[in-house]
């Protein structure tokens, strides 16, 4: 545990805001978009606060908290079948 105590205690919240936010998901769901939110805040903050020189605690939050719309569209997209296929059957025409 080489960072702070109030980088994770962000993070946490930060987490537990997309857990709040996902609603419309089943538990399972929310869990993964949540856990998932919480790892890559924790991964990419170090990189990405040394890039644009912020804090790392505000960036894992911002991370986090950007990372549970992106993963809502991934949900979308990859459970509409339909959509995929047409999408494959248009490439696969060209």
């Amino acid at each position: 545990m080489s960072k702070p105590i109030e980088f994770y205690l962000a993070i946490g919240a930060a987490t537990a805001y997309v857990l709040n936010r996902a609603k419309d998901h089943t538990i399972i769901q929310r869990t993964i978009m949540a856990g998932v939110s919480y790892v890559l805040a924790y991964s990419l903050s170090e990189d990405v606060a040394a890039m644009v020189g912020w804090s790392e605690a505000i960036v894992g939050v911002i991370i986090a908290t950007l990372a549970y719309p992106i993963l809502d569209i991934a949900t979308a997209f990859v459970s509409d079948r339909a959509l995929i296929f047409d999408i494959l059957k248009g490439r696969l025409k060209k």
